[in-house]
């Protein structure tokens, strides 16, 4: 289950990654798993997963 995804932007020194731990701790002890990482890094790993398998077991990472 997919439940969605966000993106934070700003300035440095604005507290994006602050903000971003507390929902991701909020989230895990709601039961959910989360992923913290770049667009840059996301757009890569997705491109690299270019079978299906790979993709697969990619989502699965985003799943409850």
């Amino acid at each position: 289950l997919f439940i969605g995804y966000f993106n934070i932007t700003g300035n440095p020194g604005t507290g994006k990654t602050h903000s971003a731990i507390g929902l991701g701790i909020k989230a895990c002890e709601a039961g959910y798993k989360v992923l913290y990482t770049t667009i840059p890094t996301l757009v890569t790993e997705l491109k690299e997963s270019n079978d299906q398998k790979k993709l697969r077991a990619y989502e699965r990472k985003f799943e409850k």
